[in-house]
């Protein structure tokens, strides 16, 4: 069995290094639900905004920007 060694960069690009895009839009609604009197964690926020996060590559977030 081969095993792979982790390093600080891949914790860092698999658990740290992500963000979310979002509209202006679904940035206004997702506001109300990441103030500190109603704001839980993450994921309950965008649930409450009804916004569904989509994984993907930084090269298919270029091509969906460029509009591909």
């Amino acid at each position: 069995m081969i095993k792979k060694e982790i390093s600080i960069l891949d914790i860092y690009e698999n658990k740290y290094a992500k963000f979310n895009y979002v509209t202006p839009q679904e940035n206004k609604s997702l506001s109300r639900h990441q103030r500190d009197d109603v704001f839980i964690d993450i994921e309950t926020a965008y649930k409450e905004a009804n916004i569904e996060l989509v994984e993907m590559t930084s090269e298919e977030y270029k091509k969906r920007r460029e509009g591909k």
